[in-house]
């Protein structure tokens, strides 16, 4: 069962043009005045989590159209080299200790160059 609950950040709530009763909106205003007693408050505009309605819009739209963006990585060589390596052992029947040691060295070696690239 897959759980598709959306959590939309109060302050959108508040300023998105949502639909909210009284008490919700009480209870997001009493919450908004406790952290500002408390010395905690941070405007909307300046949390991590609230962006505007038309670049949620936006977002979706470009979601929705299935376009391909500039932003997407290219192929990774070491991934489709260790996915033929896996391949390869996988539907070898049997191979030689000294093949599975080399084998096994190379593909440590691919995994710690991927590893160093991803830092």
């Amino acid at each position: 069962m897959r759980k598709n609950k959306i959590i939309i950040p109060d302050a959108m709530k508040m300023n998105g043009g949502f639909e909210l009763s009284d008490l919700e909106r009480a209870r997001i205003e009493l919450r908004e005045t406790q952290l500002k007693l408390a010395g905690r408050y941070i405007p909307p505009e300046d949390r991590g989590n609230m962006i505007s309605k038309e670049d949620a819009v936006a977002q979706l739209q470009e979601t929705l159209s299935g376009k391909i963006t500039k932003e997407e990585s290219p192929i990774d060589e070491i991934a489709v080299e260790l996915e033929r390596i896996h391949m390869k052992l996988n539907s070898a029947p049997s191979t030689s200790k000294a093949e599975a040691k080399r084998q096994l060295r190379r593909t440590q070696a691919l995994l710690t160059k991927q590893s160093r690239r991803l830092l």
